[in-house]
């Protein structure tokens, strides 16, 4: 399970209220490397994007928050900053249970995923989980 923060640990910290004690924070290690991931995801994204015409307009706004990845693990970091850029890394294919992949016909008749397809959608999951997991303070 996943431990959402609204309000900084920090914070509460602060005001005297009670942090959840059966909770695992991340450390500034475990930060590290999920920026890490989300940078090698979004490195990858922004390669792929460009030669998707579906989706090469979106190219700039991942270049952005690649950037701003790779600032901060330059710099040290707050978990507000952290989940603000999580909040920048919203998806560019809509991932719910109910969604379908594109499909194209083949010359047979059939239908299938194209094959740009089956490149972005990996890479694209994988930025969105990172990103995701910005927003968590810890696993209970």
């Amino acid at each position: 399970m996943y431990a959402y923060e609204t309000v900084s640990r920090d914070a509460l910290c602060a005001i005297g209220a009670t942090v959840l004690a059966d909770v695992e924070y991340y450390s500034d290690d475990d930060r590290r490397k999920q920026l890490r991931e989300l940078a090698a995801g979004l490195d990858e994204l922004v390669q792929i994007l460009p030669t998707i015409s579906e989706y090469a307009d979106a190219t700039p706004r991942f270049q952005h928050c690649l950037d701003n990845t790779r600032k901060l693990l330059g710099d040290r970091f707050t978990t507000e900053q952290l989940q603000e850029l999580s909040h920048q890394v919203s998806p560019v294919i809509d991932q719910h249970p109910h969604w379908d992949p594109p499909l194209e016909q083949q010359p047979d008749g059939s239908y299938r995923e194209p094959a740009w397809f089956s490149v972005l959608e990996p890479v694209h999951t994988r930025v969105m989980k990172y990103a995701r997991l910005l927003r968590v303070i810890g696993e209970y």
